[in-house]
């Protein structure tokens, strides 16, 4: 017995199965990173020699979907482009200052899993509104994240909790003011409607 799975052919990135999905997870890693580092301090300190590993694996799978994602599609003559920029820059700066090798590998990660997932994720956004709505199931771990904040506290300073939350503020402006998305809080109907 043979089994075929059909993927249907996406004509832009955003189609490709998990896009919306992993470019919520990517915009939100900080703020889960964030959670997890003030459960750390007090509730569950067991955690805090996990947390750097948590990151790296959440930016890992975005850019393992990334990579996915141009092999599910195929490989654009930009991508390509701009990739061999970057490759003849680090080269270059490699030439000229030898003694940088051992802290560029760390930078080439960062690049890779990071800059690069998150510039591929933005360059081929196109439906805003399903982005946004995206985001709004990540509100929950906003109202923890400030809950934490309050009661535990945290080492890092406050740039680190003012960017978590001036993103998630964003998104909110936005849907309500730009886009007329209202959420309703009424006792009576907790789901969300577009006014």
């Amino acid at each position: 017995m043979k089994i075929k799975i059909r993927l249907k052919k996406a004509s832009k990135y955003d189609e490709v199965p998990g896009f919306y999905l992993f470019l919520g997870l990517f915009l939100n890693s900080s703020l889960i990173v964030d959670i997890l580092r003030m459960l750390s301090l007090k509730i569950v300190p067991n955690l805090a020699n996990s947390i750097d590993f948590i990151r790296n694996m959440i930016y890992a799978m975005s850019a393992a979907y990334v990579i996915f994602s141009v092999c599910y599609k195929g490989v654009k003559k930009k991508l390509i482009s701009i990739l061999g920029f970057i490759l003849l820059v680090l080269a270059t700066s490699l030439m000229a200052h030898p003694e940088i090798g051992q802290f560029l590998m760390d930078d080439i990660i960062v690049f890779l899993m990071r800059v690069l997932t998150g510039a591929f994720l933005f360059t081929y956004l196109t439906d805003y509104e399903r982005a946004i709505r995206i985001q709004l199931r990540y509100l929950p771990l906003v109202w923890l994240y400030i809950i934490l904040f309050i009661s535990v506290g945290t080492n890092e300073n406050y740039m680190g909790f003012s960017y978590c939350l001036i993103r998630s503020s964003y998104r909110a402006i936005r849907m309500t003011v730009i886009r007329h998305f209202f959420i309703s809080v009424s006792p009576r109907s907790g789901r969300s409607h577009a006014g």
